[in-house]
Parts: C-alpha cells; sequence; structure tokens
C-alpha cells in the first residue's frame, strides 16, 4: 500500500509590533466639523461558528460586497509594509469594545475617546468609526454614487456644509454592526478611497481565553454507502487530531500511519468548526475529497484555515485517509 505525503497548512504569525499615531482629544459638540460621537459601550456577544441561513428577497443580486470572502479572522500580523498598493505602512488596531479591528495607515490618526476608538485625519475633521447596531443612528437623505454598488451600503447622509457621513450595515460572527465615514466634499477623492481600504481590511479578533479544542460539526449522512463511510472517516480523524490521540489518528490512515504523528505533536490546538466542502468521488484518481475548515490557537492567536481530506479504497476495499493538505 502507498500512503501519500501527509501536509498540514499552518498559517504563521508575525509579530512584528509598531505603534502607531496615538492622540488623546475631547470632542467639541459645537463644531460643525466633528464627526459624531456619544458611543455606548455594549457587551460583547458570543461569536458564532456556523454561517447564518439566508434565503432569496428578491433584492438587487448585481450588487458586490466589501467583503467577498467575508471578515477574515486576525492572523497576528501586526503590520503591513505596503497598504493596498501604496508604500504606507499600516498598524493593526483592535477596536477596545468589539472583538474588531482595522489595519490603520501609518498617515491616519487614533483618536481615544471615553467610550471608545476613531481613527482619522486633520484633528477629526475626517473619521472612521466603527459602532454596534444601536449606538448610532442612520440617518440617510442622499445616495453616495460611488457607494451604492455594495450590499453593506446603508446610506449616507449629507448637509450644506459638504459633509458627508456614509453608513454601512455589516454583520460578522454573529456580531451586526455599523461602520461610518466621515468626510467633506473637498477631501472626497482622496479620503473615501483610503477609508474604504482600511474597511475591506477588517479582521475579526477571536478570544483565545475562550478558546476550546473538539469538533463542532453536524456530520451529514452521506449520500451513499461510500461517502458516508469517509464521512465517517474525517469525523474519526478531526476528532482524534482535536484530542492529540495518536492511536485513533493511526487508525483513521492504515500503515504508516505515525507520518501524521506530527499534526498531534506541536503546541496547536484545533477546533473544527465546518465542512466547507464534499466534493464528488474522482473516477480518475478513485479518489474522495472533503474539505473541513478549523481554528487554531497557535502562540496565542486563534486562526482560520481549512485542509482538504482525500480519502482512497485499500486493496481490500476499504476507505482510509491518503492524504490532509
Amino acid at each position: 500500500m502507498v500512503l501519500a505525503v501527509f501536509t498540514l497548512s499552518i498559517l504563521t504569525a508575525c509579530n512584528d509590533t509598531s505603534n502607531g499615531k496615538t492622540t488623546e482629544v475631547t470632542k467639541d459638540p459645537q463644531s460643525n466639523e466633528t464627526a459624531k460621537t456619544d458611543q455606548e459601550t455594549k457587551p460583547e456577544t458570543k461569536p458564532e461558528t456556523k454561517p447564518e441561513v439566508t434565503t432569496d428577497t428578491g433584492k438587487d443580486t448585481t450588487k458586490v460586497t466589501v467583503f467577498p470572502d467575508g471578515v477574515s479572522y486576525y492572523d497576528g500580523t501586526d503590520r503591513l509594509d505596503g497598504f493596498e498598493g501604496t508604500k504606507t505602512a499600516a498598524i493593526f488596531q483592535k477596536d477596545p469594545n468589539q472583538p474588531f479591528g482595522f489595519y490603520i495607515p501609518e498617515t491616519m490618526e487614533t483618536y481615544k475617546l471615553e467610550d471608545g476608538t476613531e481613527w482619522g485625519m486633520d484633528k477629526q475633521r475626517n473619521l472612521f468609526s466603527l459602532f454596534e447596531k444601536g449606538q448610532v443612528t442612520v440617518d440617510s437623505n442622499f445616495s453616495n454614487p460611488a457607494l451604492v454598488k455594495y450590499k453593506e451600503y446603508a446610506g449616507t447622509e449629507k448637509d450644506q456644509y459638504g459633509s458627508y457621513y456614509d453608513f454601512f450595515n455589516i454583520t460578522a460572527q454573529g456580531h451586526e454592526l455599523v461602520v461610518r465615514l466621515h468626510y467633506f466634499e473637498k477631501e472626497k477623492d482622496t479620503t473615501l478611497p483610503l477609508f474604504m481600504n482600511v474597511l475591506r481590511m477588517m479582521r475579526y479578533v477571536a478570544d483565545p481565553k475562550a478558546f476550546k479544542p473538539g469538533v463542532a460539526i453536524d456530520f451529514p449522512k452521506g449520500a451513499d454507502d461510500d461517502e458516508e463511510a469517509v464521512l465517517q472517516l474525517v469525523k474519526k480523524s478531526t476528532t482524534a487530531i482535536a484530542a492529540k490521540d495518536k492511536s485513533a489518528l493511526h487508525a483513521t490512515v492504515g500503515p504508516n500511519g505515525d507520518a501524521l504523528d506530527f499534526l498531534i505533536d506541536n503546541k496547536n490546538k484545533y477546533r473544527f468548526t465546518e465542512i466547507v466542502r464534499i466534493a464528488p468521488y474522482d473516477k480518475e484518481t478513485k479518489r474522495k475529497d472533503i474539505v473541513i475548515g478549523y481554528e487554531v490557537l497557535e502562540n496565542g492567536v486563534v486562526k482560520y484555515s481549512n485542509n482538504t481530506y482525500t480519502s482512497l479504497k485499500d486493496k481490500e476495499g476499504k476507505w482510509y485517509i491518503a492524504n490532509i493538505d
């Protein structure tokens, strides 16, 4: 029996730390060029691990999302040397009240408030703000032509002074959020693209203290006997890896199963969260692939990744895991 090479792709955290500009300020509510504040601190809701089921509501399906791949997990990378094709460095900053953060270019400033944090330029003239839904009222009297294509765009409040407040409704990891962009007409062509790049780089910061290894997947029944056998095999394999049980892992891969011991002989902890894809049986290669998504706690950071479990049949017609990649 030939056993394929086993690999596991694990993201590597980059822990280069740098400090961005930080300025403590006091808001002047009388200024026409000062962004709205008064955020209330609200308790965080627990993140969900399974995607929500959505239905066709008849809305315009030609619109695009700001996040084509969803809001990604923060992977421990503290600094980007080139931000969105520029030479400007950006530093990751987490919102103090929400499990989310952004890569903030060094050209932007950080404003620490009593009830949270905002980022912007020109002493709060231009602001990028994150709120929990209900903390801020979305008052829309204008549709920004540059933003109407986005599904998350909720409208704009514009006044006679050329002040824009653009609103985005975002749902991620069980949280309902509002992002607000504030700028003025004469800075629109430069500030809005910059703020949109910051928004696209939004990241979810999972709490490492709340991490629990295990398998949180409700494995379905297979479409036929072969698919059922492979699903059960993958279930046993993921359970073994999460529990760091070598003997149980060896039982899923057949002879020379110790080649997978590196999956267990490390300090990482794994939580398998979803079946990303069940591929149809490949008659040419005689393989059956199942893609599994998982969280991994590595060096104090919870990251997300996925692996393809490839199964083959041995000479006796019994399924075994031939590769994890």
